[in-house]
């Protein structure tokens, strides 16, 4: 068992307060030397002695968690609170202790109380407990389907803990089946509504350390997680509603890609008739004008710009889908790119199509169809000395020209939320269109 250092045979009331002192400090020593039993035994010794004195209280609880006696903890933090009711720290070790045994609601509020008592350092402490309250109900997958002015695509988020940074996540944004990692960081739980900015790697031809945020207002209830950006504004929106809306829940969306009656006739065709429809529905949802967004645009063309693709990307998607991805790449990446010839049933359509894509200022030019067709032929003949069967991916048959360095996006230009998503879904969608270039 552990010994006292010191004499305690003689005990005046000055003695017994100078002994609860010293049982203190030795509680202190052997919690630096990571003896959590012995500091417990020392502190329980200082409170034995001085019960009056909140500290003791505090130590041993912080004690108790080391050890992960949690019950104990909320009882030590708890009575430090009876003795001194606006004791920061005291908050703090009841709050820990609290979240530890997923009692998340009771941590926050006291985390709350301890912040209108507290100072420097505890301050950050409480606000972390708080922190990890909320990030813990955020952990897991969410699935929802945004606004129809955003794309009305489906988006899943896989959150999960970041140990690198103190009050942040990890966040895997997937949108068409393409996934991108992201960081969250400035997680402001003091706000109303709470908010969190994701840092969004730049789509693969953009580049290479471009980080793009995009701040979402949440709120987390029975209903799910809501989520809602700006959209169309510098703002960050106040309430949950609007295009920027949308609900995230713990089950995948339903009834979002084609019907199986589409998929049936689908696969009753040719492959020539699947050619020629598959190029009737892209000539169908393909502007007739530049969707480029140029230097000299103004915020407003950049805007709907942006939201064109993001909707020319959704229906690129469902094409995908429907028709598979043999004849997306076989149109995209042979045909389109000349790097085979059509079937002369198909011959009309695919022209049609280059026309279209050409309109919208998404055909590479003959410099650039060299270069894919260059890097196309390298890629097979990987594929085949490496004996492989697989298929590249549909986000890659034809990959747009290396973009230009640019200069960090500002967080502060909300056409960074549009401009990221059509970033995010054009990295799937068959790689015809071009990264979105901010203006200058």
């Amino acid at each position: 068992s552990f010994r006292c250092p010191f004499d305690t045979s003689s005990r005046t009331l000055r003695d017994m307060a100078q002994t609860a002192e010293d049982w203190k400090k030795a509680g202190n020593d052997a919690f630096s030397s990571g003896k959590w039993e012995e500091a417990i035994e020392a502190y329980t010794s200082a409170i034995a002695l001085n019960d009056q004195q909140p500290t003791f209280f505090t130590n041993r609880s912080v004690a108790h968690m080391k050890v992960k006696k949690f019950d104990e903890a909320l009882n030590d933090a708890e009575a430090a609170l009876e003795l001194k009711p606006t004791f920061a720290k005291a908050f703090l070790r009841k709050a820990r202790a609290l979240e530890k045994m997923g009692r998340k609601k009771e941590s926050i509020e006291t985390a709350k109380a301890g912040l209108e008592h507290a100072a420097d350092k505890v301050v950050d402490e409480l606000t972390a407990v708080w922190k990890d309250c909320i990030i813990s109900d955020l952990l897991g997958k969410w699935y929802g389907q945004v606004s129809e002015e955003m794309g009305g695509y489906v988006q899943e988020f896989e959150i999960k803990a970041d140990s690198r940074q103190r009050g942040g996540f990890i966040c895997d944004v997937a949108v068409m089946n393409q996934t991108r990692p992201a960081s969250a960081h400035e997680l402001n739980v003091k706000a109303e509504p709470m908010s969190f900015t994701l840092a969004l790697p730049a789509p693969s031809d953009g580049p290479s350390n471009m980080v793009i945020p995009i701040t979402y207002i949440f709120r987390l209830d029975d209903q799910g997680l809501h989520l809602c950006c700006p959209f169309m504004t510098h703002d960050l929106p106040k309430t949950f509603s609007g295009p920027g809306y949308v609900l995230m829940k713990r089950t995948p969306v339903e009834g979002t890609g084609p019907s199986e009656e589409e998929k049936r006739e689908v696969a009753a065709l040719s492959e020539p008739e699947r050619v020629n429809r598959f190029c009737e529905a892209m000539i169908t949802v393909l502007p007739d004008h530049d969707v480029d967004p140029k230097p000299d645009d103004t915020e407003e063309v950049h805007m709907a710009k942006a939201k064109q693709q993001i909707l020319l990307n959704k229906s690129m998607f469902h094409a995908n889908e429907l028709y598979g991805e043999q004849i997306t790449q076989l149109v995209f990446g042979e045909y389109v790119l000349g790097l085979k010839e059509p079937p002369s049933e198909c011959a009309s359509q695919i022209g049609a199509l280059r026309a279209k894509m050409d309109k919208a200022g998404l055909l590479p030019g003959e410099d650039d169809r060299k270069k894919l067709a260059a890097a196309r032929q390298k890629q097979q003949g990987e594929a085949r000395s490496s004996g492989s069967t697989s298929s590249p991916s549909p986000a890659q048959p034809a990959a747009e020209p290396e973009a230009k360095p640019e200069p960090p996006l500002d967080q502060k230009d909300n056409t960074t939320v549009l401009l990221v998503l059509a970033g995010v879904v054009a990295a799937v969608a068959v790689g015809a269109l071009v990264w979105m270039r901010r203006k200058s």
